[in-house]
């Protein structure tokens, strides 16, 4: 049968201890008085005379010689006045993080330190929760000094007796309240915050303060009121000229005193005083609490007796106030029947309410306990059970050792002995054999680390030949057309000249970079906004509607030249779209913006890839197909989508690793002047090659020189049209800078992906055949041959493509296997013979005539000679400041050796890009 839990609850009042001990009854409604105690104070305890610790000592001796404590639990009380409680309503808020917050506002609503204080806190609400959130809770918030639960301790400390319940006396009437004098109290799942059920006062008056508590069973407030009994007595004392004594004795039979009257005139301030307290502070409840009535009130504690006391407050506060003449719910004749227990009922509903709590019957659960007394107790508690298993743990040790010595005594030595060496030999034995072995393996595994390095970099070493292969597939492979419109060296004028160069559909590449990085994301990061997804356009550019006049070379470039105008791009100078920026991956600009949404980007290690080079197809007819967007037609979409010949095999850029390819804050195209490498200067009257005569170089329209009258101004951009400088060819030119993830595969790596693609997709189709690796579109190639790619588009103003020359690489035709496509020798690029130097006194930069050694009878330094007679000496500050590429090699060429017939500058082929061989040219099909 299990036992049956009984609590004493305890109260110590500045008049008298009361004391009631409660175990539970049958039903949950019912509870049983198994014992009570009254005991009053020969004085009180406020009286100057008296001495409290000597006083309570006294009490709590007679009460343990009349009654047993031991093996019940200890509930004590603690004044209202002591303690401190605060109502908060908090937000909603997740129940996992209630606790944090409560200690949140702890700190705000408690002013001492937290470690100095005990706290604690309980919701009031029934229920307010939903879907793991509370809802519009209230808390209360309770706290005690430490060292006043010390001084309500110390007194039970010092005859033995351990307390298990601390509780504010005011929480302790709330619980009796609740348990005992609400019957019309709906259960929890019924109880509705927006109408809640009717309030009570209760005003519990002790000697020194009195308790108001409203509640209305699931939400409580209080407050103290330092007014007591005492009060009236001092009030007599004071007005009647009487000793505390005969005050007290006066104050509960009035009707002893000779003037009646006198008694109740001198007791009426206090009157008042009290209740304009009571009224104010339910005016304050109203104002918080406004959807709660009070409709009835509960009068406890032996003064308010008081003769007339009870019908003035009720008067003044407008509701009835009622006396407890008995507990509804509490069992036990021999207590309840009791006469002393009867005539102090009222001050026995704080010990009700304690002893309520420890036997589990109060809904206001918190203990002001502290929490190392609580863990203290609860370790000593288990001492006795950890002292049985350790005894019980040792003596099983003790029977196992034994057990074990009895066996080894049984064991002979001179018996065994022989047999234990022979095997810790073979042991041994064994042991040299493994560390033998193990050494051989590690020699072993060395050697074969060596041959896997020189075996195993066959396919590495490709790795890069494959990249600048795919690299040269991926740029325009210029179609050389008929002589007579494309041969450079048949034009005779610099006009055409540009024409025919503007027209030709290649990119020059003059540098290549790689640098290794073990996070690629940390490139997209930087670099990944100027990333352009297959079929984004740039912004339709507006063409200028400013008007253009004057000189051709000097005036912007509007509508009259180009259908874009300047606000296309043209510029004299390489400055950027994007603005000056800081230098990012090798040495580029991060971008402005972030990467494109959608595109995850690379990730894991692998090579950061950068072209830089230029083109000069931007002419007029090439419409939005120049400058940047040239490069995205061409070589960003052969590297984002093309595909190359690779060992005989079609690979496309994603199974190279190349990935992402993009253009880095493009700048605008710019006119440029590339010396002419066919230019014969004319020759002067006196045999010296020169500038024909009566001509002079213009300034007019170069960039960086003064604008012509009827030029633009700011924003005036200017065109390749207008005069000329004879030996030079004025071009736009377009640079770039390309980057892009490589991250290298190898041969096998391929192939192992293709075939578990094929496999794959053959599963999902149901079929057993293998995928095809070549793409839709291209022919097998042939035996020594190579297979016919998709065909490339031909850009506009291009015109058809002509048969080619043998030799000559086609659009959309990769070469055989091991001939690498040549690249076009750019324009302007000067042959791998240089010209002649000019004579002394020439314009700088312009050749002298073909066939000239570059010795000759120099002209009068201070004249330039021309067709129209001598000229006034150039300024060398009004030379153009335009970029002139200069040639390779500017010195004399030396003379052919070895019998060598020189070759005449006409069929001389210009040499390719840097680090590239020349490649087909005028007279070199």
């Amino acid at each position: 049968m299990p036992k049956v839990e009984t609590c004493w609850g305890i109260d110590i009042g500045n008049a008298s201890l009361k004391a009631l001990r409660l175990r539970p009854g049958e039903s949950p409604q019912l509870v049983v008085a198994e014992a009570f105690d009254y005991i009053e104070y020969p004085m009180l305890l406020t009286q100057p005379s008296a001495d409290p610790a000597s006083l309570v000592d006294t009490a709590l001796r007679q009460f343990l010689s009349r009654n047993e404590v031991r093996g019940h639990k200890i509930a004590i009380s603690v004044s209202g006045a002591t303690g401190l409680a605060r109502f908060i309503k908090l937000p909603p808020v997740e129940l996992s993080k209630l606790p944090d917050v409560v200690r949140y506002e702890a700190k705000q609503q408690i002013p001492y330190d937290l470690n100095n204080v005990v706290w604690r806190y309980q919701r009031l609400d029934a229920g307010g929760g939903e879907s793991g959130f509370t809802l519009g809770t209230t808390i209360g918030l309770f706290a005690l000094k430490r060292e006043q639960v010390e001084a309500a301790l110390q007194p039970f400390r010092n005859l033995g007796i351990e307390v298990d319940i601390i509780q504010l006396s005011p929480l302790a009437i709330f619980n009796y309240v609740r348990f005992d004098a609400m019957p019309d109290l709906p259960p929890p799942d019924e109880y509705d915050p927006d109408n809640p059920p009717p309030a009570v006062a209760v005003i519990s008056m002790g000697t020194d303060s009195t308790d108001l508590v409203i509640t209305n069973g699931y939400r409580v407030w209080q407050r103290n009121i330092p007014i007591g009994g005492s009060h009236f007595t001092k009030a007599l004392s004071k007005e009647l000229k009487l000793t505390f004594s005969k005050a007290e004795h006066i104050k509960k039979n009035p009707t002893t005193y000779s003037d009646p009257k006198a008694v109740f005139q001198a007791m009426r301030p206090v009157f008042a005083e009290l209740l304009s307290e009571i009224q104010r502070s339910i005016s304050y409840y109203n104002s918080i609490e406004r959807s709660i009535e009070i409709t009835r009130g509960l009068a406890l504690g032996n003064p308010m007796k008081l003769q007339g006391l009870r019908a003035y407050l009720e008067k003044g506060l407008g509701f009835p106030l009622e006396s407890v003449e008995h507990f509804e719910h509490l069992m036990g004749p021999d207590v309840v029947q009791s006469p002393v227990f009867r005539e102090n009922l009222s001050c026995f509903a704080i010990v009700y309410g304690l002893a309520l709590q420890g036997i589990g019957r109060a809904y206001m659960e918190i203990n002001m306990l502290p929490d190392e007394i609580v863990k203290d107790r609860f370790i000593r508690a288990k001492k006795p059970w950890a002292l049985a298993a350790a005894t019980t743990l040792l003596f099983g040790c003790a029977v196992s050792f034994a057990a074990q010595s009895m066996a080894l005594s049984t064991v002979s030595p001179e018996r065994f002995g022989d047999a234990e060496r022979a095997a810790t030999q073979v042991l041994n034995t064994v042991k040299q054999y493994q560390s033998e072995l193990a050494s051989v393996e590690a020699e072993f595994d060395k050697i074969k680390t060596i041959g896997s390095n020189i075996t195993g970099s066959v396919e590495g070493r490709l790795l890069w030949l494959e990249l600048l292969t795919a690299i040269n597939q991926a740029l325009p492979q210029f179609e050389r057309k008929a002589a007579e419109t494309l041969d450079v060296s048949s034009a005779g004028d610099a006009k055409k000249q540009q024409e025919i160069l503007e027209r030709r559909d290649e990119i020059h590449i003059t540098s290549l970079e790689a640098v290794r990085m073990e996070q690629l994301e940390t490139w997209w990061q930087q670099m990944g906004g100027w990333y352009r997804p297959p079929g984004e356009k740039e912004p339709e550019p507006q063409a200028t509607t400013a008007p253009t006049t004057g000189s051709a070379m000097g005036s912007a470039a509007g509508s009259a030249t180009s259908p874009y105008g300047a606000s296309y791009g043209m510029s004299s100078g390489p400055e950027s779209l994007y603005g000056g920026l800081s230098g990012a991956v090798l040495g580029d600009p991060p971008a402005p913006n972030q990467p494109p949404a959608g595109v995850t980007g690379p990730s894991g290690p692998g090579y950061v890839i950068r072209l830089t080079g230029y083109h000069f197809h931007n002419s007029d007819v090439a419409g939005t197909n120049q400058g940047a967007q040239y490069v995205r037609n061409t070589l960003i979409k052969k590297l984002e989508e093309g595909q190359f010949l690779i060992n005989g095999k079609w690979v496309t850029a994603k199974e190279l690793g190349i990935m992402y390819p993009m253009l880095i804050n493009p700048g605008r195209i710019r006119v440029v002047r590339i010396r002419d490498p066919l230019y014969t200067p004319p020759t002067t009257p006196t045999g010296t090659p020169g500038l024909p005569l009566g001509t002079a170089p213009t300034l007019t329209g170069i960039p960086g020189s003064p604008l012509q009258p009827g030029a633009t101004g700011v924003g005036a951009t200017p065109t390749t049209t207008g005069d000329a400088i004879p030996g030079f060819i004025t071009l736009r030119r377009f640079d770039f800078t390309i980057q892009f993830a490589w991250q290298p595969k190898t041969e096998s790596e391929r192939e192992e992906a293709r075939k578990k693609a094929a496999e794959e997709a053959a599963q999902q189709a149901g079929g057993t055949g293998e995928a095809q690796t070549i793409p839709s579109g291209t022919a097998q190639p042939a035996a020594g041959g190579a297979p016919t790619g998709p065909a490339t588009p031909v850009p506009p103003g291009t015109g058809a493509p002509s048969t080619p020359t043998p030799g000559t690489p086609q659009p959309g035709v990769s070469p055989p296997q091991g001939i690498a496509p040549a690249v076009a020798p750019g324009p302007g690029v000067p042959p791998t013979v240089a010209p002649p130097q000019p004579a002394p006194g020439n314009l700088p930069g312009v050749p002298p005539a073909g066939g000239a050694s570059g010795a000759g009878v120099a002209p009068n330094p201070g004249t330039t000679v021309g067709p129209a007679g001598p000229q006034p000496p150039v300024d060398p500050a009004s030379l153009p400041d335009a970029p002139i590429l200069p040639s390779e090699n500017p010195a004399t060429p030396a003379p052919p050796s070895g019998g060598q017939t020189p070759v005449p500058p006409a069929q001389q082929l210009p040499a390719g890009p840097a680090g590239q061989a020349p490649g087909p040219g005028p007279g070199n099909p």
